[in-house]
């Protein structure tokens, strides 16, 4: 048991995609796309729809509070406590920040968080990285599966419901959220020394210092990162509310009401 928690069984993998992956993937279309549907539908009540999105919201949060727990127990020592346990990265800090928007429904912080965490899951679910590293589907796995799970299936039910549909509008918004993880995976790291060896930072939490070539060196990679990242935003609230998004193009003082 103990081994399944900290993911020491089966075999190790070294393709990206494996057929684990294809599989999870499925399972995980079919659950974002029922919830949704379900959300959709004209003849089922208002409340049964708000019930269940508090439910997954409830789930989500929870969840994100047991596996820290069971990290605590089983897979951590002290000196990687800080790593693991503060959400460093924009998923792990998604994954406690949406679900708790949700429930508490505060529009404002949707505008900050769902689209950033909906869109990082998406990444992740298409360039997986090392998470499908094992022949086995062991807890880390299972843990980064429903915490990306939930940050697609929170704002889709609500997208799908009318209950909050972002737009450039909320753009301003959607920027603070931007900023506000880059403090947390930047600054926090800095300031409590996490991941600090030898005078340099070992983990790159927001994925400024991406390798990706850009082909303009005397422009820092970071900022041409963070301009492509914040026009893919922008692109991505225009499409969500199109009707708003015009409108708000239009008269740009409605962009004073990013708030509401």
């Amino acid at each position: 048991m103990i081994d399944w928690i900290t993911g020491n069984m089966g075999t190790p993998v070294t393709e990206e995609f494996p057929p684990m992956y294809w599989i999870t993937l499925a399972v995980i279309i079919v659950v974002v796309a029922g919830f949704s549907a379900f959300s959709a539908l004209k003849n089922i009540p208002q409340k049964t729809k708000e019930i269940t999105l508090k439910a997954v919201a409830i789930f989500q949060l929870t969840f994100e509070v047991a596996w820290r727990i069971i990290y605590v127990c089983f897979c951590m020592h002290f000196a990687d406590m800080p790593d693991m346990l503060w959400p460093m990265y924009p998923c792990n800090l998604g994954g406690i920040l949406v679900p708790l928007m949700c429930i508490l429904n505060w529009k404002p912080g949707k505008g900050i968080f769902y689209l950033f965490g909906f869109t990082g899951a998406v990444l992740t679910f298409v360039q997986p990285g090392p998470i499908f590293s094992n022949t086995i589907f062991v807890f880390p796995i299972l843990k980064s599966m429903l915490q990306h799970t939930g940050l697609l299936l929170i704002p889709t039910m609500e997208y799908a419901m009318g209950k909050f549909r972002p737009s450039v509008r909320q753009f301003p918004l959607l920027f603070i959220g931007c900023v506000i993880q880059v403090i947390n995976g930047e600054g926090i790291a800095r300031l409590f020394s996490i991941n600090y060896v030898d005078g340099v930072y070992v983990k790159d939490y927001v994925f400024l210092k991406t390798t990706l070539d850009f082909g303009l060196p005397v422009v820092p990679t970071a900022i041409l990162f963070s301009i492509i990242a914040l026009s893919v935003f922008f692109a991505l609230s225009f499409l969500t509310n199109i009707k708003e998004s015009i409108e708000t193009l239009k008269n740009p003082k409605l962009f004073l009401e990013f708030y509401k």
